[in-house]
């Protein structure tokens, strides 16, 4: 079945592939802040692809038919419907539970709880969001002290492996020489293992990085899931004496899932900025009267060069990333609007001249930012398979 045709009368089946296309058509009926709302759909049925970037707060009713490994995720996507401007008094929060032989060998449950529970102690959540078993903490004074003392525990857990690097480096130079050597996208096989609840059996570990961003992940038949620093470090870490045994079959075929979800992640981020930048330029009157000022003014043009710079201006004023020249463009366009009365204070020269003055004042800005250093494409660094029990 495509994933672009309702799967019944009015549910809307949105996945990776289709996302882009249907993006209005979802805000359409899913964001309460879009203008022309339609009801073609009721149920949307998604993966974590709509996790972020978009608005879905006219529905109230969330499930989930999946636990997340990062809590992060579960709050994400509660986020995109409990949102200033919903429409519903009550938001509903649905969650399926991994079966009890499955908890077994991977204990989900206790780890999606355990962390789930740091976001109430360290923000002091107001309500139960994974389970029952929860306990909300409503001491909000806890809010910058916790969290202070939660990243600081995190870069304590995290230095020794620091600490062990520089130690190699500072006695043993010629085997950290050696180690440095190592090509990219070296791949080795270890023996099957737990840590800390968590059973390395017929999994690969990649670690992918670009110009831009660094990420982890742990992959296997049924799933890729991005790790934190400190879980990779300890993942991959092993002792000297360890030796390595061979790959699984299916490594070269986890790796690419990894660059897959790699690659996702960073089209959602540009998608989301990009997103961001076009409600920056929706936003306000003030830049729908510069807009205005500047697209009255380029007919008045002749030189090409001069055009282009208002032309130029006039997208950096969209993008609203510097917002003094909206501002002063608004202040251009309200003084020329009191032209020929008592009060007057600017011609439509003395007007276009201050125009051409800001246009030539951010010529360099623009070019400087259209020129801006482009994220290179994911390189695979490390990765490693754990032989199945």
């Amino acid at each position: 079945m495509s994933c672009s045709r309702r799967i019944a009368t009015d549910i809307l089946v949105i996945s990776s592939q289709n996302r882009s296309h249907l993006f209005k058509t979802i805000r359409e009926n899913f964001d309460a802040n879009w203008k022309q709302r339609k009801d073609e759909y009721n149920i949307i049925l998604t993966t974590d692809v709509l996790a972020e970037g978009v608005n879905l707060h006219r529905s109230n009713i969330i499930i989930n038919y999946d636990t997340p490994w990062n809590a992060t995720r579960l709050m994400q996507r509660i986020g995109r419907v409990n949102r200033i401007g919903s429409t519903a008094g009550i938001i509903y929060n649905y969650v399926f539970y991994p079966s009890r032989q499955g908890n077994k060998e991977i204990k989900l449950n206790q780890i999606a709880l355990s962390k789930i529970q740091t976001f109430h102690t360290t923000f002091g959540e107001d309500n139960q969001i994974y389970s029952t078993e929860e306990i909300i903490d409503r001491d909000l004074d806890k809010l910058f002290k916790e969290s202070i003392k939660r990243e600081q525990e995190d870069r304590n857990l995290e230095l020794p492996f620091y600490e062990e690097l520089r130690a190699l480096y500072q006695q043993n130079r010629k085997e950290y020489k050696r180690i440095e050597r190592l090509s990219l996208r070296s791949r080795t096989g270890r023996e099957p293992r737990e840590l800390e609840g968590v059973t390395l059996s017929g999994d690969s570990l990649v670690f992918l990085k670009t110009n831009f961003r660094k990420l982890f992940y742990l992959v296997n038949d049924q799933q890729t899931r991005e790790l934190s620093v400190l879980d990779a470090l300890n993942y991959f870490k092993a002792q000297p004496e360890e030796k390595a045994v061979p790959r699984l079959e299916q490594h070269h075929e986890h790796v690419e899932k990894a660059l897959k979800e790699f690659n996702k992640t960073k089209e959602q981020e540009l998608h989301e900025e990009e997103s961001n930048q076009n409600q920056r330029s929706n936003l306000g009157a003030q830049v729908t009267t510069a807009v205005s000022l500047l697209n009255s003014m380029l007919p008045h043009i002749d030189d090409g060069d001069t055009r282009l710079k208002i032309i130029q201006l006039k997208e950096l004023t969209e993008r609203g990333t510097i917002t003094y020249i909206a501002k002063r463009l608004q202040r251009i366009q309200k003084d020329l609007q009191r032209q020929g009365g008592s009060r007057a204070k600017l011609t439509f020269e003395d007007a276009l001249k201050q125009v051409l003055d800001m246009a030539n004042k951010y010529n360099t800005y623009y070019r400087e930012s259209q020129h801006a250093e482009e994220e290179s494409a994911a390189v695979i660094i490390l990765s490693e398979s754990f032989q199945n029990n």
